[in-house]
């Protein structure tokens, strides 16, 4: 047997000299330091991410994430699941710029400014940044995307070995984030409108690929789900209700239609009904209107076989698109759609990019001002999400500095009651603060995407405790239920912080009154 290493050898030496890969990992770096430099040193924390703060890595099992269970529980017995932002984040950075590496060559990109800018707008698309947020899981976050794209690049090559492949890489994909599974469908998709385009390609090569790859995700699923009950059964757990993740995958036949309707309309119409907080600037939803024109544009240019079975296949595999990348509608129905879920509509910059690639056969100077127009869209839009992402973040780092001070004050002036000792407990009655004294300039800004949270939403959310700790350095409970009813009289005389009175000494415990208690906060 022949020793594999001399090739490999070979082949990466050959990689690296590509000037498509050399273009491709320029506009990575600078598009990632554009986007993400203040968030990987700024110690910027959310609801999720303080929680998380020193360790941890997250839901795993039980919101039916089998894989990321097993990696967090491997790298946490090596060397401990810590919430560390540089360090997390640039791996998570690692994973994603090989993952764009894989992206243009699954899709058989070959010119570098096509290769540069895909990787561009990867790198800077709403839900890597979002994920950047979530510093204690982002690395596994962005691996699974590293997952799906070499999953995309093994369907499309020959042999059953790599089918196999493929179906498993994606699995253990899908193990770690769910949400990805739309990206890996929605590239298989442009995939074969590439070829279908190709007037080399016959129509049944294309209808044989095609079903190549709905095997790849039909197994990849079955897959998915069975290791997902094994692993359930392993560690005897059951998959938790919240936003509907027990019901993932159950369909209900009679809204089905309104579900593909709505993922078409989020999609071909993104710009104008927006979804995800995707379009947050007119420079972003001017870049995807020019997208899909430019799309129409070269696809009526690049068109030149009549073959009426590949007419009414590029017609059904543009009507596939965006349902594949809006995927995550008809996989979670019951679930409000997180910016981290919206990977797979990045295709729609790609687009362009697959459909343009039919015009390589022109040689005037349509093909020159398309490819210049495409260029200039999709480097437009990556700037337009780099300016995004910089302003979400300092909307966050703001947030935290508003709370740190507002906590620091209400327990300094809880210190300074007269009677206080440092053995007194701090007790919080009620969960919600509504405090007209609390002033947030940031609120009212376009910088808003899931993971994102102003001071006036921060307060109330459910990492409070940790937030308080982390602040301040003391410690803070809420009252218990038998607590509620015993100082019943107590909690209903006393007002809402931040009013005079809303603080009393009480049985060895320090009460501060936040609300009513039978406020309930969402």
């Amino acid at each position: 047997m022949r020793d594999p290493l001399p090739r490999v050898q070979r082949g990466l030496a050959a990689a690296l000299r590509d000037r498509r890969t050399q273009l491709s990992a320029a506009a990575f770096v600078l598009t990632a330091l554009a986007c993400y430099l203040y968030v990987l040193v700024g110690n910027i924390n959310n609801y999720d991410n303080i929680v998380c703060t020193p360790e941890g890595y997250g839901t795993g099992l039980r919101s039916g994430r089998w894989m990321l269970t097993l990696l967090g529980d491997t790298v946490g017995h090596a060397m401990g699941n810590f919430n560390l932002p540089l360090f997390n984040g640039l791996l998570g950075l690692v994973f994603l710029g090989l993952a764009c590496q894989f992206l243009w060559r699954a899709l058989h990109l070959q010119k570098p400014w096509q290769c540069a800018v895909l990787t561009a707008i990867t790198a800077a698309w709403p839900a890597a940044a979002s994920a950047m947020l979530f510093s204690f899981t982002v690395h596994y976050y962005l691996f699974a995307v590293l997952l799906a794209a070499v999953a995309v690049w093994m369907a499309d090559r020959s042999g059953w070995g790599w089918l196999v492949g493929a179906s498993l890489t994606l699995a253990c994909s899908i193990g770690v984030y769910q949400a990805y599974f739309p990206l890996a469908a929605a590239l298989l998709v442009l995939r074969l409108l590439q070829q279908c385009l190709d007037s080399e390609t016959p129509w049944k090569t294309v209808a044989l690929r095609a079903l190549r790859f709905v095997g790849v995700l039909a197994a990849a699923m079955v897959v998915y789900f069975l290791l997902l009950h094994l692993c359930l059964r392993l560690y005897h757990e059951t998959l938790t209700a919240y936003r509907g993740i027990n019901n993932m995958g159950k369909l209900n036949l009679a809204e089905l239609p309104q579900m593909l309707v709505r993922c078409v309309r989020c999609f071909y119409l993104l710009p104008k009904t927006g979804y995800a907080f995707l379009t947050n600037s007119r420079l972003i939803r001017w870049a995807m209107w020019a997208s899909l024109l430019l799309s129409a544009v070269s696809l009526a240019l690049a068109w030149r076989d009549r073959d009426w079975k590949k007419i009414v296949t590029v017609v059904l595999l543009l009507a596939a698109l965006p349902i594949a990348a809006n995927g995550i509608f008809i996989m979670a129905p019951e679930t409000a759609t997180h910016t981290l879920m919206t990977y797979g509509v990045v295709t729609l910059f790609y687009l362009p990019l697959i459909v343009g690639d039919g015009l390589r056969w022109r040689r005037d100077a349509v093909r020159r001002w398309v490819s210049l127009l495409t260029c200039l869209c999709l480097a437009g839009a990556s700037a337009g999400y780099a300016w995004f992402c910089n302003g979400c973040y300092r909307t966050n780092y703001y947030s935290n500095e508003i709370m740190a001070s507002y906590y620091t004050s209400m327990l300094t002036r809880a210190r300074s009651m007269e009677g206080y000792t440092p053995d007194l407990e701090i007790v919080f009655v009620g969960q919600y603060v509504e405090d007209p004294t609390l002033c947030d300039l940031w609120s009212g800004t376009p910088f808003i995407m899931g993971g994102r949270s102003t001071a006036s939403v921060q307060i109330n959310e459910y990492g409070r405790l940790r937030m308080i700790v982390m602040s301040t350095g003391m410690g803070t409970r809420y009252a218990t239920d038998d607590e509620l009813a015993q100082y019943a009289d107590s909690i209903a005389a006393a007002p809402n912080y931040p009013a005079d009175g809303c603080m009393w000494i009480e049985d060895g415990k320090l009460f501060i009154r936040l609300c009513d208690p039978s406020t309930v906060y969402y």
